[in-house]
């Protein structure tokens, strides 16, 4: 018999099923059995253990983040989705997209929008993972709301909740706080306290009150109108036409729910085989993570591990079939133009995209392509 009631604790926990604890609840009970040495049914003092209720999060940086995190970074078709949608959310508002790929981030998602005819850039997004990114501006600069607005945006629709990373700056704070304000369902984690803002310069104070005033009305409104018959105005507003979804956005829709499919399916199996008693099985957790990819992409996803791994045959073919699907929107600089005081694209008469020439009229690479080509040139013959 142990010698003590903790350390009777500590034997009859040892001794219960996985995913099992002693209940709290029963323990003047279970001390009083071991004080008059009953034997007990251990069934009869335990209870399942209480699942994690901590909620997926997105977490949001100011600036870079650790090499011990972007050592984490994962790879799939996720980059590809997000970069898509940044930059047509880009083009919707008149910002020039640009590929950041640079070599010290290794294959971290990294880009940059320029406003008008700014050589510095407004903005530059950093994904490490698909629920890690940073936002910067150019020396030191916080970028303007819209780019925060964005990035909560797509991680609410990615059923996630919005985590305050690594953060100093009162400004970037008050952005990021504002956008969650602004977007219906944003859960908060580890945000700024109410003492905290209250030190914070009257204009940021002013930015998040307005912000969390403006989505409180929104949501009144909204019980409002669930309970009153709707305007004539809101009729016409319902049966307007809405704006068109193009391939693309179908293809990031579909891309988005194999995501989530894929994670939820991989939280089951992993919760199935400890309940179990083991854990997942690699061939079953590869088999989970290639759901509803194609065999190009699982392709893609494969060479990208070799190459990380120092393998330079995966690193020449993965170069050479990046290089032979890039568009020209992403190698050359399209041309703009100011209309209504808003820098657009330039098309020709049958739509097509316009670049930029230099003397020789040869089109201008963007950095991007310029990076790649410096980085890959010993992997290409062309």
């Amino acid at each position: 018999m142990a010698e003590n009631f903790e350390d009777y604790k500590k034997e009859l926990q040892k001794k219960l099923e996985q995913g099992y604890v002693l209940d709290e609840d029963k323990l003047d009970s279970l001390k009083e059995a071991y004080e008059q040495g009953k034997e007990i049914n251990i069934q009869d003092f335990s209870k399942p253990q209480a699942k994690e209720t901590k909620p997926k999060t997105t977490r949001i940086d100011e600036g870079a983040v650790s090499e011990e995190e972007r050592s984490n970074a994962q790879e799939g078709s996720w980059k590809e989705l997000y970069a898509k949608e940044w930059r047509v959310w880009g083009e919707q508002n008149a910002l020039d997209f640009k590929d950041a790929s640079i070599p010290s981030r290794g294959d971290a998602l990294s880009f940059r929008f320029h406003e008008g005819k700014d050589k510095e850039y407004a903005a530059e997004i950093t994904y490490e993972t698909p629920y890690n990114l940073s936002i910067k501006g150019n020396n030191g600069k916080i970028p303007d709301t819209k780019y925060f607005e964005k990035a909560v945006n797509m991680a609410v629709s990615n059923g996630t909740a919005i985590e305050f990373g690594t953060i100093t700056s009162p400004e970037f704070k008050a952005k990021l706080l504002a956008a969650c304000y602004k977007q219906a369902g944003a859960q908060i984690v580890n945000g700024p306290t109410e003492e905290e803002i209250a030190k914070w310069p009257e204009d940021l104070k002013k930015m998040v009150a307005e912000a969390k005033a403006a989505a409180q009305q929104q949501a009144q409104q909204q019980a409002q109108q669930q309970q009153t018959p709707p305007t004539q105005e809101q009729t016409q507003e319902q049966t307007s036409p809405q704006p068109e979804i193009t391939p693309a956005m179908k293809r990031i829709a579909e891309l988005r729910k194999q995501i989530q499919n894929r994670n939820a399916n991989m939280a089951e199996a992993q919760e199935a085989a400890m309940a179990a008693g083991g854990e997942l099985r690699p061939e079953d957790k590869k088999n989970i993570e290639q759901e509803g990819m194609s065999a190009e992409e699982i392709k893609l996803r494969e060479l990208r591990g070799q190459a990380q791994a120092g393998d330079k045959q995966a690193r020449h073919e993965l170069d050479a079939r990046r290089y032979n699907t890039m568009t020209d929107e992403y190698k050359y600089k399209r041309l703009t133009t100011e209309e209504n005081g808003k820098q657009v694209f330039v098309k020709d008469d049958n739509g097509n995209y316009m670049y930029e020439t230099d003397e020789n009229n040869k089109k201008i690479k963007t950095e991007a392509y310029q990076a790649f080509l410096k980085r890959a040139k010993e992997n290409l013959s062309r």
